[in-house]
């Protein structure tokens, strides 16, 4: 007998389709909006850290301080807010119910960690400028290491 398959699992307007990556405080899952049909990252805390206030804290930081950056090289967010008990239900642990969670706009393409290195100063330059640009955008709306700082 075969174990039955996680099928999409609801959040809100989105269908949460499969994990895509694991970090240090959360799992990023591939998603889909479901009257859009577009895809969506959606950015969930993960585990134990999902009740420590410490870390609740920072990733409520990181919400405000990325909706706030409106750039065409950064990722746009679309919604946040906590997973239901029913979805953590549905999900078999991989969830914690009141986790919360980030949609932002899927950003397709490779990653810095697996892209071919640049062949060229050209190519190495145009890289960096539109890393610099996005940097920059971030640093004068004052959010340093994703935290936006009030003046």
């Amino acid at each position: 007998m075969r174990p039955e398959r996680i099928r999409v699992l609801p959040l809100g307007p989105f269908d949460l389709e499969a994990p895509a990556a694991l970090g240090g405080m959360a799992q990023l899952w591939r998603a889909r909006h479901r009257a859009q049909g577009t895809a969506v990252a959606v950015k969930v805390l993960t585990g134990a850290r999902a009740r420590r206030p410490q870390f609740l804290s920072w990733f409520r930081t990181e919400v405000r301080a990325v909706a706030a950056l409106l750039h065409p090289h950064i990722v746009m967010v679309f919604d946040h807010g906590s997973i239901r008990t029913e979805t953590a239900r549905r999900s078999r642990g991989r969830l914690v119910a009141g986790s919360p969670y980030l949609a932002m706009e899927w950003a397709s393409g490779e990653t810095l960690a697996t892209a071919p290195l640049p062949r060229s100063w050209r190519e190495l330059s145009a890289t960096l400028s539109v890393l610099l640009d996005a940097l920059a955008h971030a640093h004068a709306l004052h959010v340093a290491e994703g935290h936006r700082h009030e003046r």
